[in-house]
């Protein structure tokens, strides 16, 4: 009877170790990547799905080696997102930023510059842009690339060009992606010229390449097969 009860009185004591040790292991914290306008909370935690609510909106992830990752696309107003992990909450802020400007003038820009480049080439593979995006949201997608928006209220926050790196081999193909990225840069703002250049010979160096032009900043980055054009208010 003594040695069950030391037994009992052995694992009630093990109880809070190991509940403080799973409160030790869960962290949560706030970083800004895809040229800023992606705020991603990331962490670790012991148990295998962590949740986490921003605003209206509930989500979980699943954890990987004990660590998580979850991406937000940023706003014109300041957000506070909750993550519950095991028994824990955190709630972290994630910083308002300015946007590019309006999607409606983004997307009217835009679609007359297909317009007009149809009537002098002929060409009528580009397509045109939707007349409503909310949120994240992939358009003018194609075999060679294709555009994430990132549209809040209206707002165009940002743009990311992904290109299939093997397609910039076919000399069509590759003036077709230029062409494409040349009047996304006009309908943001952007100086089409100074853009092009400043493309152009960051691909062909393949290096990480970041500039300004006209208060729209632009970032490459790259993966085995992919190339990303990063597009923000600088």
């Amino acid at each position: 009877m003594m040695k069950k009860l030391i037994s009992m009185v052995s694992l009630l004591l093990l109880l809070p170790l190991t509940a403080c040790t799973l409160q030790a292991k869960s962290t949560s914290h706030v970083k800004y990547i895809q040229n800023g306008v992606v705020a991603q909370a990331y962490g670790t935690s012991p148990v295998k799905i962590v949740r986490y609510k921003i605003g209206n909106e509930s989500g979980s992830v699943t954890t990987k080696n004990g660590s998580y990752k979850i991406n937000l696309p940023t706003k014109t107003n300041r957000q506070s997102v909750t993550i519950k992990t095991n028994n824990l909450t955190f709630r972290r802020s994630i910083q308002s930023k300015t946007a590019i400007g309006e999607y409606d003038q983004f997307r009217s820009i835009y679609n007359k510059l297909v317009f007009m480049n149809a009537l002098k080439s002929g060409n009528q593979n580009y397509q045109k842009l939707p007349s409503k995006v909310s949120g994240l949201h992939k358009v003018l997608i194609d075999k060679s690339s294709l555009v994430k928006l990132n549209v809040q209220g209206n707002q165009l926050m940002s743009t990311t060009v992904v290109i299939n790196s093997a397609a910039l081999k076919n000399k069509t193909r590759q003036q077709q992606i230029l062409t494409k990225i040349g009047m996304l840069s006009v309908a943001m703002g952007a100086n089409e010229s100074q853009v092009a250049d400043k493309l152009q010979n960051a691909l062909l160096n393949q290096g990480s390449s970041s500039f300004i032009s006209n208060g729209v900043r632009f970032k490459l980055g790259y993966t085995l097969n992919s190339i990303y054009i990063y597009a923000s208010h600088q």
